[in-house]
């Protein structure tokens, strides 16, 4: 498309171009983040607030059974007459989900993709935070507007346990579970959280009450791998004019049968995908030299100073300069 004007000034395309801008992104859905600020007090600007495009769901790649598993749980949970039905019932109104898997899977993406599809803000909490203790985690937890999504991510790095010794400026397991669902935790929140190690986690944690679902988000599947595939290419300008719809699901399949068991996490999939924009031939075609590479770490780095430091070669070198 080209675009142009009387007169010799460029401003007016410019000030055009920039109206369009804006117009475009008054169509567009935000979801709202708020990141807790360390060491703040409790204040209206406690949390750092960001606003970001809304991340559809169809962008995290799951087993299409886990997909349409958290989806209907969250809906359920979410939907208006659910509130009462759990007070009918005694229950309080709470969800708790836990991620956990390698880095790289998806778990992050997912939770902000499901704040997105909810259009609900998310509220993200360290308990690494220097300073915070029991109390402090209660009083951030009491916070939380009735209907978010909270994400605790990377809960094994706080080495929170029975039997861990903590400082009193801390958070503990007892901290933990009392802001979670003790009695005055509050209701109407999803909350989620992320490990890269379940096994480290003391069980009182994930209980039935306190952790509805346990979800899995693991390396690619051949299953999995297809449906990135096929999104990527599928919505790519460059592929999606010259191939049908019928032909990229045909080649995402084939694509698929290449993938190993437990080898690539779904981000690395995106990237080497997206690498090759247009030319979904190419990414299949390719993958098999790039799975060598990865398995026999022939892609990494090809120069190491320290490495070389330690086997004595680049001292040599500079002895001899």
């Amino acid at each position: 498309m080209l675009v142009s004007c009387l007169g010799r000034s460029i401003e007016p395309l410019k000030s055009f171009l920039i109206h369009c801008q804006n117009e475009s992104e008054r169509g567009m859905k935000f979801t709202n983040i708020y990141v807790a600020e360390p060491g703040a007090h409790i204040t209206a600007d406690y949390y750092s607030h960001i606003q970001k495009p809304s991340r559809a769901l169809h962008t995290v790649d799951l087993p299409r059974k886990d997909f349409d598993d958290i989806l209907s749980d969250a809906e359920d949970y979410f939907d208006p007459e659910t509130k009462s039905y759990y007070r009918e019932n005694g229950r309080p109104h709470r969800r708790g989900y836990l991620f956990y898997g390698p880095p790289g899977t998806g778990k992050t993406s997912l939770s902000v993709a499901l704040a997105s599809h909810f259009d609900l803000p998310l509220y993200v909490l360290n308990l690494n935070e220097q300073g915070l203790d029991d109390n402090g985690l209660l009083t951030r937890f009491g916070h939380l507007p009735e209907r978010c999504v909270v994400l605790l991510e990377d809960i094994d790095s706080a080495g929170i346990s029975r039997t861990s010794m903590k400082d009193e400026d801390e958070v503990t397991l007892s901290g933990l579970l009392n802001a979670i669902d003790g009695p005055a935790a509050p209701e109407g929140r999803l909350l989620i959280m992320t490990t890269n190690a379940p096994k480290s986690l003391d069980e009182a944690l994930y209980r039935d009450g306190r952790v509805d679902k346990v979800v899995y988000l693991g390396y690619c599947t051949k299953e999995t791998a297809a449906i990135t595939f096929r999104r990527i290419f599928w919505t790519d300008p460059r592929a999606k004019g010259r191939f049908t719809q019928a032909e990229i699901t045909t080649m995402a399949k084939d694509f698929g049968r290449q993938m190993p068991k437990d080898t690539f996490t779904p981000a690395q999939i995106q990237n080497f995908c997206m690498d090759r924009r247009g030319k979904p031939h190419r990414a299949i075609s390719e993958f098999e030299a790039y799975k060598l590479g990865r398995l026999t770490g022939a892609n990494q780095f090809k120069y190491d100073l320290a490495e070389k430091l330690d086997n004595g070669e680049e001292a040599t070198k500079l002895e001899d300069v």
